[in-house]
């Protein structure tokens, strides 16, 4: 007998988006059908391409548009319209600081149907302030539960008011399976230890302390007779900006700006690297730790960052340092650089890391929380 679906509503659905789907799916179903709810078919921040839906029925709201180009009562509607007419018997929802999603969520308690909020946030992403503490505590309250990330990210969200048993993990999450065969896909990895270069996977924005990483390279290369190369796959505002500054401390020959590079693409960049550089000074996750302990890839990671929590441990698969600590973080591509034997080492253990970052665990929490 197949059972009330249950929704999954973003604001654009990328490929984690579909993941988180797919593995729904597979964990509660056949007979519970899985729909995924994509508010706007674009996103103003990443330019990813849009994935196949398998195993779940995907919808799209507004053709155009964002959140701001909305009016918020309008989008609620549309949410609350295509939960209620699938009959849905919970749906999970993020983005609760919209006005939009809150007044859905409202809507959608008073008919009976269970929501959960999820996301990443966590207290140490930003300065708090109480007055804004209070409002998403109101904002948080028609929710059942979450499903946040690791230890500080439900921390937080037990803190806005979240029943503390109804809070799970597994929010951040990877099809790992996925990650590997596109990076099999690719022509077969012939670097050897020497020719392996760091990579950054970031937006070109402050939040990713890209002038702090430059300068940490730029003392690495001073200390290093064959410094390896920089690559960095991303776009955004600070392009030019970053640009001049690696011309400025003289490791622009040095350093490959990729672009925005899409999924396929970065799979086999990670499988190639020698290690994920994530120097953030602020950062509630980092999707892109997951995706590399896919392809077994140590981690140089800030502090700052949600993914140091639990996937990456000191001298297993990686490093954490302080976002402000560039000598260290120098000193780290140095180490790193030099020992093949340590960087096998830490190799193995983002292998033994990696199902902490796959998506099954975002599934078992749903099926949990249903339950």
């Amino acid at each position: 007998m197949t059972q009330r679906p249950v929704a999954f509503v973003w604001d654009n659905f990328g490929p984690l988006h579909v993941d988180r789907c797919e593995a729904a799916a597979r964990q509660i179903g056949p007979r519970t059908p899985v729909i995924g709810i994509e508010i706007f078919a674009g996103s103003d921040d990443y330019d990813w391409q849009q994935p196949e839906a398998r195993g779940f029925r995907k919808q799209t709201l507004f053709a155009d548009g964002n959140w701001k180009s909305r009016p918020a009562t309008k989008v609620s509607a549309a949410i609350v319209d295509a939960v209620t007419n699938a009959n849905c018997k919970a749906a999970f929802l993020s983005h609760y600081d919209q006005p939009a999603m809150l007044l859905a969520a409202i809507r959608l308690r008073r008919t009976g149907v269970q929501i959960f909020t999820m996301g990443c946030s966590k207290y140490d992403d930003a300065k708090r302030h109480l007055a804004r503490e209070w409002l998403k505590q109101f904002f948080y309250r028609p929710y059942d539960g979450g499903i946040g990330s690791d230890y500080r990210s439900t921390a937080y969200m037990r803190r806005l008011g979240l029943p503390a048993d109804r809070v799970l993990g597994g929010y951040n999450t990877v099809n790992q399976d996925r990650i590997r065969a596109l990076a099999a896909r690719a022509a077969p990895d012939n670097k050897d230890f020497g020719q392996r270069p760091f990579l950054v996977v970031a937006r070109l924005i402050w939040e990713k302390n890209f002038p702090g990483l430059l300068k940490a390279y730029a003392q690495y290369c001073q200390i290093t007779d064959m410094p390896r190369r920089l690559q960095i796959a991303g776009s955004g505002p600070l392009d030019d900006e970053l640009r001049a500054l690696a011309r400025e401390l003289d490791i622009d020959r040095y350093v490959d700006w990729l672009g925005f590079v899409q999924t396929e693409q970065i799979a086999p960049l990670m499988r190639d690297a020698l290690c994920l550089i994530l120097p953030s000074v602020s950062e509630t996750f980092g999707n892109v730790v997951p995706e590399a302990l896919a392809v077994d890839l140590p981690i140089v990671i800030s502090s700052q960052c949600g993914a140091a929590d639990r996937l990456v441990e000191d001298g297993v698969n990686g490093y954490s340092f302080k976002p402000d600590d560039l000598a260290r973080l120098a000193e780290l591509l140095s180490e790193i650089g030099a020992d093949e034997a340590r960087w096998l080492t830490l190799k193995t253990g983002s292998r033994k890391l990696a199902p902490l970052g796959d998506t099954k665990l975002f599934a078992q929490s749903v099926e949990a929380l249903l339950a």
